[in-house]
């Protein structure tokens, strides 16, 4: 991995950190609830939510910024939910 791949998934795993967290605050769900999202996804959320008066900046501008960070891989890249210890595969 070179030094820009490895400071883009640094910079990914803070960004989806935080955009997780704030969606989890916001809809009052668990991190396993929202484990499979994009970080694309992940940040639609919240504009959905709370972008319309404008406190979280603008949607373009932000993703965009988040786009240009961590490349579009990153961004699109749905994250394997971590399996409940307890599931099990009913058939």
């Amino acid at each position: 991995m070179t030094s820009n791949e490895s400071s883009r998934q640094q910079t990914y795993q803070k960004l989806r950190a935080l955009t997780s967290a704030r969606v989890q605050r916001l809809l009052g769900v668990t991190e396993n609830d929202v484990a499979h999202l994009s970080l694309a996804a992940l940040i639609n959320i919240l504009f959905l939510c709370v972008g319309d008066g404008g406190t979280i900046g603008s949607f373009n501008v932000s993703f965009a910024a988040a786009l240009e960070l961590v490349g579009t891989n990153l961004m699109w890249q749905e994250p394997e939910a971590k399996k409940d210890a307890g599931a099990q595969l009913v058939q």
